[in-house]
């Protein structure tokens, strides 16, 4: 007996919503996993304090403050092991989990959109303040969505010392939010998205360096050519074999960040290399 077209809907909602409580059961057990490295500093500031801020610092005074934005399941272990490390080699990092970041903005529209870009920068120079970090050069990065959010906020914040942006495996299209699209893993297409490749445009016109750090088997690759086409001189991608999209192992990836994070603080044009770097994570 063929359903009711009724039903049929129902039953079309009741599979996404199951697809998405399993992945959101996946989130909860891979953001609680134990083995993360802790940060070894604990947060003072309030507001960064409300918004789950971790802080990593480095023994000595730091060559940059990096600023990265989790993914769509926060800032979890990859992006916390990566942190460790970088501040091990003189970076102070600040991790952001991008969910509690886009709660605390308004629901819609052009309010959210100047709310999200004031936030980045409030949150910048908050960091910047609860590690005493001067004037160093500052770098905003992240990954899958936490670099698309780190590419929007360095072409729409007002960032002093800005180095630059360190991109992660971002994709063509992205949105301020989280929506069943990116847990998904599929590109938003509402009308409050928007194409990556404007963005980039915004962000050479203002002379921002963006490094895109890419696993060669990345689904979201075939992004890189218009991005780095609308970048101009300022963007380069890195890519790391035999990595894809997720970067799990993502402090593998280590030298090819270090690479990446090296070409931004040496001013990002192409006299500091060239369009492309290839590098095999160990």
């Amino acid at each position: 007996m063929i359903s009711p077209p009724r039903t049929r809907r129902q039953r079309g909602i009741a599979i996404v919503l199951a697809v998405i409580l399993l992945l959101a059961s996946a989130t909860a057990w891979l953001t609680c996993d134990g083995s993360a490295p802790s940060p070894n500093h604990t947060v003072r500031d309030p507001h960064l304090a409300r918004l789950g801020v971790l802080a990593y610092v480095p023994a000595g005074p730091p060559r940059a403050l990096v600023v990265f934005f989790g993914n769509d399941i926060g800032f979890w272990r990859p992006h916390r092991a990566l942190a460790a490390d970088l501040a091990g080699d003189g970076y102070a990092v600040a991790g952001v989990d991008v969910r509690a970041l886009f709660a605390s903005l308004p629901a819609r529209g052009s309010e959210r959109d100047s709310a999200c870009a004031r936030a980045i920068a409030d949150l910048v120079a908050r960091s910047r303040r609860e590690l005493s970090l001067g004037d160093v050069p500052v770098v905003i990065g992240g990954h899958s969505l936490g670099a698309e959010l780190a590419l929007w906020g360095g072409a729409h914040a007002a960032l002093p010392h800005l180095a630059g942006i360190l991109a992660l495996a971002p994709g063509s299209r992205s949105h301020l939010q989280i929506s069943a699209s990116d847990l998904l893993q599929r590109e938003p297409r509402g009308p409050e998205s928007f194409a990556l490749a404007d963005v980039m445009r915004a962000l050479s016109s203002r002379g921002v360096a963006v490094a895109i750090v890419r696993g060669e088997h990345d689904r979201l690759g075939a992004a890189d050519s218009a991005l780095l086409a609308s970048g101009g001189a300022h963007a380069r991608r890195f890519g790391i074999a035999l990595a894809g999209h997720s970067l799990r192992r993502l402090t593998l990836a280590r030298p090819v960040v270090e690479e990446a994070l090296g070409w931004l603080l040496a001013g990002g044009t192409a006299d500091a290399g060239s369009g492309e770097r290839r590098l095999s994570a160990p």
